[in-house]
């Protein structure tokens, strides 16, 4: 069984819908988990002494952030990448997120997941480095590969 640490990540997000393809990994200090669930409906009966759920079929990539030092040089950067939050809901698709843990093809630790970027967000601090984050919100479907 392999191992992978931070120097094996690499993180790739469209600079729009449909867009260019951009390694974000270079500015990236910390990633959100990425975390899978499945939604289910409460089905707790009267009489019932436990809480029960039953499973709808439907899953979904919780919402994750990117965060790092902010860098605003042109493209491929965060605040060029990210800056312009997603608003049109004519837009032919979600950006490609695409995390690769570092196992590289064919190990199944590669997520590729559509996103829309719902927020973005730039701090500055007294003593400190501005830094942005940036909230993703996956919709569709999620692959591994």
């Amino acid at each position: 069984m392999a191992k992978y640490g931070s120097p094996s990540v690499v993180i790739t997000i469209d600079d729009a819908a449909g867009g260019t393809e951009r390694i974000v990994t270079p500015y990236v200090l910390e990633i959100g988990a990425v975390k899978i669930t499945a939604n289910t409906e409460p089905s707790t009966a009267f009489g019932d002494a436990w809480e029960e759920n039953l499973p709808t079929a439907i899953r979904k990539v919780e919402e994750l952030t990117l965060s790092g030092f902010l860098d605003d040089a042109a493209a491929p950067g965060p605040h060029a990448t990210m800056k312009d939050v997603d608003i049109d809901p004519n837009a032919a698709a979600a950006r490609d997120l695409v995390i690769d843990f570092g196992g590289g093809a064919g190990t199944n630790t590669i997520l590729t997941v559509g996103v829309l970027v719902t927020s973005y967000e730039v701090q500055g601090t007294v003593n400190g480095l501005t830094r942005f984050t940036a909230t993703l919100l996956p919709t569709g479907a999620a692959v591994w590969s």
